[in-house]
């Protein structure tokens, strides 16, 4: 296994944009959710999981707790500040950035983590950022499909 820890951004990897607001206010079940929770459900154990989000630790809470799939993750972390967050998260499990991935769906998360040397990165073509503007900004892997990413975890 190549990586021990995998940090989330959650809103547009975990559920599609068009649906937060609704699944934030009333945790309604989305199919897109049910797919990410297959692929955490598939992968959980093998890897620690962390959410390091800008989204709120309740709103990400409400969502995880109803597809229960909360207890799958050792920590949810609301940041603006996603490098330096994860910096400090690998010094306290004492992992290197290469030992880890980080998974998005914007250019802006990819570039906030770059002062991160040597940490894998993971852009998803389903949420905010499209294919060709998240290639540009020069992800280690860029995954069209959540079935992509459980291949590339498993």
């Amino acid at each position: 296994m190549k990586y021990k820890i995998i940090f989330f951004d959650f809103l547009g990897v975990f559920i599609q944009p068009r649906s937060a607001a609704m699944l934030f206010r009333n945790s309604m079940l989305d199919g897109f959710i049910l797919e990410m929770k297959s692929c955490i459900e598939a992968i959980g154990g093998a890897y620690t999981l962390c959410i390091i989000s800008s989204s709120s630790v309740s709103d990400i809470s409400k969502v995880l707790d109803a597809h229960d799939i909360t207890s799958s993750f050792s920590d949810i972390i609301c940041s603006t500040h996603k490098g330096t967050d994860i910096s400090l998260l690998l010094k306290e499990f004492g992992l290197s950035a290469s030992e880890a991935l980080f998974v998005t769906d914007t250019c802006g998360d990819l570039r906030s983590v770059r002062q991160v040397e040597g940490l894998n990165t993971a852009a998803v073509c389903w949420g905010i950022g499209r294919e060709d503007d998240l290639s540009i900004c020069e992800p280690t892997f860029l995954i069209k499909k959540v079935s992509e990413l459980q291949s590339l975890l498993s």
